[in-house]
């Protein structure tokens, strides 16, 4: 892996600490600004790209996805919200993910089943409905 596959990511997280992500295979390089998906412990997080570049570590991470194909915050107003960041002391992550609807952010689907011990053990008639609609996908 080399430093140009690499990029340091904000997420909308309380830490002012950015994270070093590879950038996916087609990728040679990504505009600071770009709202990205990648993983994050168990979960699955927008974040934005802030730089090229990062620590050469093993175990990095790659990008799952790259949301937008241009920048989502032009140049201007990107540099506008790292200072708006660095005065009121908030992470920059935090920022960037209020600055815009979240309504335009892809909605990531939870998943959920029953193990079968479990509904075996559930009396209760509307419960044991919910459970058949939720298994038909209703």
């Amino acid at each position: 892996m080399t430093k140009q596959s690499l990029c340091k990511v904000a997420l909308p997280l309380p830490l002012k600490t950015f994270f070093t992500y590879a950038l996916p295979e087609n990728l040679s390089s990504i505009s600071a600004g770009t709202r990205v998906l990648v993983p994050f412990g168990k979960r699955t997080l927008v974040g934005y790209t802030v730089e090229e570049g990062g620590e050469d570590l093993q175990n990095i991470k790659q990008i799952s996805s790259v949301l937008d194909e241009s920048p989502f915050f032009s140049a201007e107003l990107f540099s506008f919200l790292k200072e708006l960041a660095k005065y009121y002391l908030a992470p920059l992550g935090i920022i960037l993910k209020n600055s815009y609807p979240s309504g335009l952010d892809p909605q990531l689907k939870k998943r959920y089943s029953l193990i079968s011990d479990q509904e075996r053990e559930i009396k209760d008639p509307i419960l044991l409905k919910l459970i058949e609609e939720l298994k038909d996908g209703s």
